[in-house]
Formats: C-alpha cells, sequence, structure tokens
C-alpha cells in the first residue's frame, strides 16, 4: 500500500505537489504532444501526395501491361535474344516498385497478386492464337518482382 501523499504517475511514484510531479506532469503532456507530431509525419508519409501518386501509376501501369501482353501482335521485334525476358522483368520491376510504395503496409498483398498477374497473363496468352505462353516469361515476372522488393526496401531501410 502507497502512502496518501504519494502520487503514481506511469512507473513513477511521485510526492504530491512537489516540483517533481509538475515535471512528470509536463513530460507526460511534451511527450503526449511529441507522439502526436510523429503520428501526424506517418499519416502524411503513408497516405500522401507521394503514395497516392505511386498507387495512380501502379494501376495504370497494370493496366498497360495486361493489355499490352494480350494484345495481338503480328511480328515481335527482338533486338537480341533476350530482350523480351528484360522487357518482362522491366515491367514487373517498375509494377513491384511502384506497388510497394503506394501500398506500403499491403506488401504480402501486392508481392502475391504481382506474381499471380504475371501467371494469369501467361496461362492467358495460351488461349489466344497469337500470342504463346512461355514460363521463362513467368520467371522473369516473378525476377521483376523480386528486383523491385529489394529496390524498395533498401530506399525505405536507408530512409529509416
Amino acid at each position: 500500500m502507497r502512502p496518501q501523499n504519494v502520487r503514481l504517475s506511469g512507473e513513477i511514484c511521485v510526492p504530491k505537489g512537489t516540483h517533481t510531479e509538475q515535471g512528470v506532469q509536463a513530460a507526460s503532456i511534451r511527450f503526449g504532444r511529441l507522439s502526436e507530431e510523429v503520428l501526424d509525419v506517418e499519416k502524411m508519409i503513408v497516405g500522401g501526395p507521394m503514395n497516392a501518386v505511386a498507387r495512380g501509376f501502379f494501376w495504370v501501369l497494370c493496366v498497360v501491361v495486361v493489355t499490352g501482353a494480350l494484345i495481338p501482335q503480328d511480328i515481335l521485334t527482338t533486338t537480341f535474344a533476350l530482350s523480351d525476358k528484360i522487357i518482362h522483368t522491366g515491367a514487373f520491376l517498375v509494377l513491384s516498385t511502384s506497388g510497394l510504395w503506394g501500398y506500403p503496409s499491403h506488401r504480402v498483398t501486392v508481392i502475391v497478386s504481382l506474381i499471380a498477374l504475371g501467371g494469369a497473363i501467361e496461362i492467358a496468352q495460351g488461349f489466344t492464337t497469337t500470342r504463346s505462353h512461355e514460363w521463362l516469361d513467368f520467371l522473369a515476372d516473378c525476377l521483376g518482382v523480386l528486383l523491385g522488393c529489394i529496390t524498395v526496401f533498401a530506399i525505405k531501410g536507408r530512409e529509416q
């Protein structure tokens, strides 16, 4: 049992009516304000304009990638043997980078969804008459997602 003239403040016992009690109260108020300011900054970063731009870019790019993968192509222009795989890797690198940047609290969902999208595109290409599905393209898509993850985590890790 504690004495009547002692006030419990958090984990600290301080005598009532002393400078110590006033100091603890002032520190609690300052810490509360600081916590609110940190939360405001986090909200601005997580839900701020850069995330909105990244989200918009992500969805536009999703439409472009799916459309580009499924529209008929009569003649494939290849600059060199692996140019198709580089295009797949680059597209999914940019997709995953913008998706992870735009949806930082949904990382796993973004990663799994993009891998599923790459697989779905390859399966859908098998049902077209002008495109063919290649599982090496799917592996290139997965590599692009991996590189996007590395890019975002390296940049975000450096910011913290």
